[in-house]
């Protein structure tokens, strides 16, 4: 039986996210996952193929054997046409819901992203470019009372929450995850170097905030309310803390 760990949902989109691009093979696939999770996904072979069956199980992906550059014969995966029309039949009945009744189109669609909260401005400013203002936002953040994310965002669900939705809402919502933790983790760089530097200054004080800071929002992510790549993150970030 595969484990729950192989078969959660966050991680399927990010394989789908990978084969729209093209169909790839099993050791393509490993890199790739790595590459895009940032190194919090790290498959061997033996864990990666009962997923990528599992998949071609549920007609999400289907497979063929061919050569490859290198002229060795090789198993490619790439994504089914079931997924495809899928989503353009998703996609139909999203329209026709927009068109309805005044009545409905006051009611928040499952998935909307309201107003972005502080942490995810800081979030926004970091992407943006504008990197110190987004290391002083974050030590000055209260990370320990409110929401950290939007309604709307993937990382404001548990990982039973976001399996629950369907497949082509979780791929639209895979690459601003994504994005969002990729984000934190530089941030969070950036704000353990600060910490360094102040303590290396004599500045205890300030050293002391930016590893509690980055502490609190590792245990933030890293409860069961939270994806389980949100949750992989968020024990990364206690571990930069603790040194």
């Amino acid at each position: 039986m595969i484990s729950r760990e192989l078969v959660a949902a966050s991680t399927q989109p990010l394989v789908l996210a990978i084969l729209a691009e093209g169909e790839s093979y099993g050791y393509e696939l490993i890199q790739k996952v790595r590459e895009r999770s940032g190194g919090q996904i790290e498959w061997s072979e033996g864990m990666l193929y009962p997923f990528l069956h599992w998949m071609e199980d549920q007609g999400l992906i289907e497979s063929r054997w061919k050569e490859s550059d290198s002229g060795r014969r090789r198993k490619f995966y790439l994504r089914s046409i079931l997924i495809f029309v899928l989503i353009g039949f998703l996609a139909i009945g999203c329209n026709r819901e927009q068109s309805g009744s005044p009545q409905s189109e006051q009611k928040t669609a499952p998935g909307a992203v309201e107003q972005q909260t502080a942490f995810e401005k800081c979030l926004a400013n970091w992407s943006s470019g504008n990197q110190e203002a987004a290391v002083k936002d974050f030590l000055e953040l209260n990370l320990r009372d409110g929401r950290l994310f939007s309604t709307g965002s993937a990382l404001a669900m548990s990982e039973t929450q976001f399996a629950r939705m369907p497949a082509a809402a979780r791929e639209k919502l895979s690459s601003p995850m994504l994005a969002d933790l990729q984000a934190i983790k530089e941030l969070c760089q950036r704000v353990k170097e600060t910490g360094q530097q102040a303590r290396a200054g004599g500045d205890s004080a300030k050293a002391a905030k930016c590893f509690s800071q980055i502490q609190t929002l590792g245990d933030h992510l890293d409860e069961a309310s939270v994806v389980l790549i949100g949750q992989k993150v968020g024990q990364s970030l206690k571990r930069i803390a603790a040194q």
